[in-house]
Protein backbone atom coordinates (compact mmCIF):
# COMPACT_ATOMS: atom_id res chain seq x y z
CA UNK A 1 0.00 0.00 0.00
CA UNK A 2 1.19 3.42 -0.64
CA UNK A 3 1.46 6.28 1.18
CA UNK A 4 -1.79 7.99 -0.21
CA UNK A 5 -3.73 4.67 1.61
CA UNK A 6 -6.22 5.08 3.79
CA UNK A 7 -7.59 1.97 5.46
CA UNK A 8 -11.41 2.68 6.84
CA UNK A 9 -12.80 -0.01 9.63
CA UNK A 10 -15.79 -0.38 7.69
CA UNK A 11 -17.95 -1.14 10.98
CA UNK A 12 -17.02 2.20 12.88
CA UNK A 13 -17.68 4.15 9.53
CA UNK A 14 -21.20 3.06 8.79
CA UNK A 15 -21.64 3.91 13.10
CA UNK A 16 -20.42 7.57 12.54
CA UNK A 17 -22.73 7.80 9.37
CA UNK A 18 -25.69 6.46 10.80
CA UNK A 19 -25.64 8.04 14.27
CA UNK A 20 -27.19 11.28 13.03
CA UNK A 21 -29.58 9.89 11.28
CA UNK A 22 -30.84 7.70 13.89
CA UNK A 23 -30.54 11.21 16.38
CA UNK A 24 -33.02 12.53 14.30
CA UNK A 25 -35.41 8.91 13.84
CA UNK A 26 -38.62 8.94 15.84
CA UNK A 27 -37.80 7.27 19.09
CA UNK A 28 -39.41 3.38 19.91
CA UNK A 29 -40.59 3.17 23.77
CA UNK A 30 -38.33 1.36 26.03
CA UNK A 31 -41.23 -0.64 26.76
CA UNK A 32 -41.43 -1.57 22.78
CA UNK A 33 -37.81 -2.04 22.96
CA UNK A 34 -37.56 -4.61 25.90
CA UNK A 35 -40.13 -6.82 24.21
CA UNK A 36 -38.39 -7.26 21.21
CA UNK A 37 -36.21 -9.97 20.37
CA UNK A 38 -33.14 -9.76 18.36
CA UNK A 39 -30.30 -12.01 16.97
CA UNK A 40 -27.22 -10.98 15.44
CA UNK A 41 -25.28 -13.21 13.81
CA UNK A 42 -21.30 -11.80 12.97
CA UNK A 43 -18.38 -12.77 11.49
CA UNK A 44 -15.60 -10.86 13.05
CA UNK A 45 -14.62 -10.91 17.05
CA UNK A 46 -17.51 -10.15 19.25
CA UNK A 47 -16.59 -7.50 21.56
CA UNK A 48 -16.12 -5.36 18.62
CA UNK A 49 -19.54 -6.09 17.47
CA UNK A 50 -21.18 -5.05 20.72
CA UNK A 51 -19.20 -1.63 21.28
CA UNK A 52 -20.44 -0.74 17.47
CA UNK A 53 -23.53 -1.80 17.80
CA UNK A 54 -23.96 0.03 21.08
CA UNK A 55 -23.21 2.91 19.14
CA UNK A 56 -25.49 2.45 16.30
CA UNK A 57 -28.54 1.36 18.59
CA UNK A 58 -27.91 2.84 21.97
CA UNK A 59 -27.81 0.89 25.42
CA UNK A 60 -30.70 -1.09 24.24
CA UNK A 61 -29.62 -4.63 25.52
CA UNK A 62 -28.73 -7.20 22.48
CA UNK A 63 -30.81 -10.18 23.07
CA UNK A 64 -27.51 -12.51 21.95
CA UNK A 65 -24.82 -12.92 18.96
CA UNK A 66 -23.37 -15.90 17.50
CA UNK A 67 -20.22 -16.10 16.17
CA UNK A 68 -20.45 -17.78 12.83
CA UNK A 69 -17.94 -18.64 9.65
CA UNK A 70 -19.31 -17.91 5.98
Amino acid sequence: MGPNVTLVESGAAVADQMEPELILAPRVSDETLQSLRVKFFVTDESDQFRDLAQRILGPSKINSFELISL
